[in-house]
């Protein structure tokens, strides 16, 4: 698949995101 790498950069952008998330949550 072509959109391998764009899904995984989305990933690791939405990671740094989602653990800013969860750090927030506590």
């Amino acid at each position: 698949m072509c959109g391998d790498l764009a899904i995984e950069e989305f990933i690791i952008r939405n990671g740094v995101a989602w653990i800013d998330y969860e750090l927030t949550l506590d």
